[in-house]
C-alpha cells in the first residue's frame, strides 16, 4: 500500500523521574520525510541526549535519501531508471527490499510496493470524480508486479522499465527499528520514536510500568489507550482520502490483488515487536479481511496483535486479533 494515513493522534506519556534522577527526559523534532519526527529519549544530560538525536536524524535523512521514490536522485529511483538492467545497490536498499520481499510472500500480495500505477488511477477518480473504467484499471493493474524486482548478493534488477517502486508502506517502519537500534547501541533504552504516528518505544519511562499510547478512531469517539514497552505500533485508515460515485464510496486504499479501491471504511491498528513488522502489517490488513489477516498474523507473527474498528451505517464493529495492550475500549 503506497499511501497510508496515520491516525495515532494522541501520546501520553508518564515523565516524571523520581525513581531514577540520574535520567532526564528530554525531546526533539525535526522534519524528516516531510513529516516531523519526534524523538523522546531519557539520559543522563543534555549533551548525551542531543548527540544521539542527531545521529538518529542524520540516519532518517540517509534512509530517506536511499529510499524515496519522491527524490530524483535517491537510490531507488536510479534502480528505477535502469530498469530493465541490473545495478549494484548498497546494503540499505538491498535489505530494504528483501523486507519487502518476506512481507509481500507472506501476506499473499497483499502488501506490494509495486501498487503505484493502480493507485494514481483511483488518486485521479478522487480528483475527477469519475469512475475509471475496465480497461484503465486493468492497464494499471498489471503494471503491479513485484515479482519483476529480483535480488542477488550486492545486486538489484527490475526487469519490467514499466514497474516502479514505493516503499510508503514500509518505510517509516525500516526508519524505526533503525533509530530504535541506534539509541540501544548508545545504552538508551527508555525512547519513543514517532515518524508521523508510526511509533516505536522502547523500554518504560524510569518511573513508569509503560509507555501509553492513545489511538483516536476515525469518528473520534472511545478513544484507544495502549500501554506498550518494546514494541511498535501503526496504524492506517481512510479517514478523509475517498470519493463517492454513483452511491458507492470508494476509498483511497486499494487492494494490489485486485486493482480495486475498498468500499468498507475501516482503521487497523498494528502492535509489533518491530517497526517493519508494524508498517507493513496495517498496509496489509488495510485490504485482508479480518479472516485472512488473523490467519497472517497466527502462521507467520505470533508476537504481533491487532484492533480492527469496522464502520458501517448502522453499527460500528471492534475486533481484536492476538492479545493487544488495549484499554478504554468497548470490544466484542
Amino acid at each position: 500500500m503506497t499511501h497510508r494515513i496515520a491516525l495515532l493522534l494522541g501520546l501520553a506519556f508518564l515523565v516524571g523521574c523520581s525513581g531514577t534522577p540520574e535520567l532526564k527526559r528530554y525531546e526533539y523534532v525535526e522534519m524528516v520525510m516531510a513529516s516531523p519526527a519526534r524523538v523522546v529519549l531519557y539520559a543522563k544530560n543534555e549533551a548525551v541526549a542531543r548527540k544521539a538525536a542527531r545521529d538518529v536524524y542524520d540516519d532518517l535523512h540517509l534512509l530517506n535519501r536511499t529510499l524515496s521514490d519522491w527524490n530524483p536522485n535517491s537510490e531507488l529511483n536510479q534502480l528505477i531508471d535502469h530498469a530493465p538492467e541490473a545495478l549494484e545497490v548498497s546494503e540499505l536498499l538491498h535489505n530494504a527490499l528483501v523486507e519487502a520481499k518476506l512481507y509481500h510472500r507472506k501476506t499473499n500480495g497483499a502488501f506490494d510496493p509495486t501498487v503505484g500505477p493502480i493507485v494514481e488511477v483511483w488518486r485521479t477518480a478522487q480528483t475527477t470524480d469519475t469512475l475509471p473504467d475496465k480497461t484503465e484499471i486493468e492497464e494499471a493493474h498489471a503494471r503491479v508486479d513485484f515479482s519483476a524486482v529480483e535480488l542477488r548478493p550486492g545486486i538489484a534488477q527490475i526487469t519490467r522499465e514499466d514497474v516502479k517502486i514505493d516503499f510508503g508502506g514500509i518505510g517509516k517502519g525500516i526508519a524505526l527499528d533503525r533509530a530504535g537500534a541506534l539509541l540501544r547501541d548508545r545504552k538508551l533504552s527508555s525512547y519513543l520514536v514517532d515518524l508521523d504516528g508510526d511509533i516505536q518505544v522502547g523500554a518504560a519511562p524510569p518511573d513508569a510500568a509503560n509507555w501509553t499510547i492513545s489511538v483516536l478512531p476515525i469518528d473520534e469517539s472511545k478513544p484507544m489507550e495502549l500501554h506498550v514497552t518494546h514494541a511498535s505500533v501503526a496504524t492506517s485508515g481512510d479517514l478523509f482520502q475517498f470519493v463517492e460515485l454513483d452511491g458507492v464510496r470508494y476509498s483511497h486504499i486499494i487492494d494490489p490483488r485486485t486493482g480495486l479501491a475498498l468500499t468498507e471504511r475501516r482503521q487497523i491498528t498494528i502492535i509489533a515487536p518491530t517497526g517493519t513488522e508494524g508498517d507493513a502489517l496495517a498496509t496489509a490488513g488495510s485490504v485482508l479481511t479480518k479472516d485472512e489477516l488473523q490467519k497472517v498474523i497466527e502462521n507467520h507473527f505470533p508476537g504481533t496483535s491487532a484492533i480492527i474498528t469496522t464502520y458501517g451505517p448502522t453499527k460500528d464493529t471492534v475486533t481484536l486479533i492476538g492479545n493487544p495492550p488495549v484499554h478504554k475500549l468497548d470490544a466484542p
